[in-house]
This record gives structure tokens, C-alpha cells and sequence, in this order.
């Protein structure tokens, strides 16, 4: 799960858009992780959470011994899955899939 965490987050990386994209072990929790993608507008964020390699991304945290927490901060706003899952089937008004 770590190595596959971090070839998300090198993918992120490399990507002029994004402002950072880090992974923590959380030592209070082990095994838990936190991974943190930082964008810098909307737009890209919208074209990550399109892309193969965030499809990778929700591929392993389907296979996590506990649910998940995955959250977007855009302005004051925060997001998550559901916000992910109408972005990636097109319902996210005024986006192309």
C-alpha cells in the first residue's frame, strides 16, 4: 500500500498545477496513512480527479482494512466522495467527462 501511495503522489508531483502532494503515516494509528494533494484552482483539481492515476488512487483505498476519509477544501468549501463520484459520472454542472 505505501509504495503504491507513493507513485500516486510522485504522478502528482510532477504536475505544474499542483502546489504539493504529500503522505504521512499517522504513528498513532498504525497502519493508517494520510495523503494530502494541494491544487492550485479548481479546474486542475477537477482534471485530477479525473485521471487514471486518481483512479488508481480510489483502486487502493478500496482494498483499505477501515473506511477511508477523503476530503477536498475548495475555499470554504469541503468535498468528498460524493463530490468525486458526480465529477467523475459528469453530473458536476458546467463539466466535460
Amino acid at each position: 500500500m505505501l509504495q503504491a501511495l507513493r507513485s500516486v503522489m510522485m504522478a502528482a508531483q510532477v504536475e505544474p498545477a499542483c502546489a504539493s502532494a504529500q503522505l504521512f503515516r499517522d504513528v498513532s494509528e498504525p497502519p493508517a496513512f494520510r495523503y494530502v494533494e494541494e491544487w492550485r484552482d479548481e479546474a486542475n483539481l477537477e482534471r485530477r480527479i479525473r485521471s487514471w492515476p486518481f483512479s488508481r488512487l480510489l483502486a487502493l483505498m478500496e482494498t483499505a482494512s477501515e473506511a477511508p476519509v477523503l476530503e477536498f477544501y475548495v475555499g470554504s468549501e469541503v468535498r468528498g466522495l460524493a463530490y468525486v463520484a458526480a465529477l467523475r459520472d459528469g453530473q458536476v454542472e458546467g463539466q466535460e467527462t
